[in-house]
């Protein structure tokens, strides 16, 4: 006789928790981008955060660093502009 249902769910479950457990051990190289502005974030701010706060900060711009770069590195030409440019109403006024 086949599987049964039970025995199928037990089995995706066991293996998308492997998957999980090996994806969470491999870790990411450090970004040059991410950890300078971490050190700008310290330099600056340093005095008023603690070390977990400080070690938070680090990983969120490790962790936004490439995406950032992205769209650094993204080809712009010369008469790529935005579609509008805002203006606030006291200019006018």
């Amino acid at each position: 006789m086949g599987t049964s249902r039970r025995q199928f769910a037990r089995t995706l479950t066991v293996a998308i928790a492997a998957a999980g457990v090996g994806a969470q051990e491999k870790e990411k190289p450090p970004n040059a981008f991410g950890a300078a502005l971490a050190g700008l974030v310290r330099a600056q701010y340093g005095q008023f955060l603690s070390e977990d706060e400080m070690t938070q900060v680090g990983k969120d711009f490790q962790d936004y660093a490439p995406f950032v770069e992205g769209f650094r590195n993204f080809p712009l030409k010369n008469g790529d502009e935005p579609d509008f440019t805002f203006h606030s109403l006291t200019d006018r006024w």
